[in-house]
């Protein structure tokens, strides 16, 4: 292992129940009651379309941009004050770094927010860049975020880990040849075993990395 890639929302912050109840938290402060599994029918939309959603079965009063604006306030101010790393993350990354193993970040997630939650929690200074899907004009279905990571640390995908929560962005990141660290994330349960299979770690949380890693590392030697 010569350098480490970390995927952010789900692997490194416990921050996807936020993004499954964003929807219903907006209305609540409208007074409106949202329906129930308003975050699963929202997920998978940008933040327009689900505001056109809303729209179209809440009674909101505003333009689409304006609760827009107003949805992406809600999301800086959760980063900025109230997201929280998930359990073991710090120990990990000064171990990592105590072991002057190079680390990037690869994040569908949106810079800025990203880099408030990070600098709060004191773990950004561990990271030599952040790489954002917007940035690279790709998703993670294609490997270009993490080819463009692993250049930046000067290290082969061979030789590169892949942290990530994500199913289908770690099946990206194992086609185009790096290792996958999977970890697991309650929101989506129900990955958990084709993670696993897709894995060659997998953590139940962070707090077992050190353990499991050079167990790993061992019998690969």
């Amino acid at each position: 292992m010569r350098g480490i890639i970390f995927d952010v929302d789900g692997t490194l912050l416990d921050s996807m129940g936020f993004w499954g109840e964003l929807g219903a938290r907006y209305l609540k402060t409208k007074g409106i009651r949202p329906e129930e599994n308003l975050g699963k029918k929202l997920f998978p939309m940008t933040t327009e379309e689900g505001v056109r959603y809303l729209k179209a079965h809440y009674p909101l009063e505003g333009e689409t941009e304006g609760i827009v604006e107003e949805i992406q306030e809600m999301i800086v101010n959760y980063y900025s004050e109230e997201v929280k790393l998930k359990d073991g993350v710090k120990e990990v990354l000064k171990k990592l770094h105590e072991k002057k193993i190079p680390m990037t970040i690869a994040t569908s997630s949106e810079r800025d927010f990203i880099e408030k939650a990070l600098e709060r929690l004191g773990v950004l200074k561990y990271f030599q860049k952040i790489f954002t899907c917007t940035e690279i004009g790709k998703g993670k279905d294609a490997p270009d975020i993490f080819l463009e990571a692993a250049r930046q640390m000067d290290v082969p995908a061979k030789d590169t880990w892949v942290a990530e929560d994500g199913l289908y962005a770690a099946k990206t990141a194992r086609k185009a040849g790096f290792h996958v660290a999977g970890i697991f994330d309650a929101c989506s349960k129900e990955e958990e075993e084709e993670l696993r299979k897709v894995s060659d770690l997998y953590l139940y949380t962070w707090k077992e990395f050190p353990e499991k890693f050079l167990e790993k590392e061992q019998k690969k030697v």
